[in-house]
């Protein structure tokens, strides 16, 4: 798939499910595209500030730590309210 596709589609899975982690958005592009091929076109999207991630962390009451990356499309990004 040409990157153009690439990157509609992961602006349209991400107008659908406004917050992701890339695992999911992995299952949203179709597990058919290599993340070789799509993970180029997210970072391209993060660097010209159309996609956030960042990474959120907590601690359950169990005291287990985990930590999450996650991507939204940006606040002026394509599709965003």
């Amino acid at each position: 798939m040409e990157s153009s596709g690439i990157r509609e589609k992961i602006l349209h899975v991400l107008g659908v499910y406004p917050i992701l982690s890339p695992t999911m958005l992995q299952i949203g592009l179709g597990t058919s595209l290599p993340t070789i091929e799509w993970r180029p076109v997210l970072e391209e999207l993060i660097a010209a500030g159309l996609v956030e991630r960042d990474e959120y962390s907590a601690q359950t009451s169990s005291g287990r730590n985990y930590s999450y990356t996650r991507i939204r499309l940006a606040c002026d990004g394509i599709g965003s309210s």
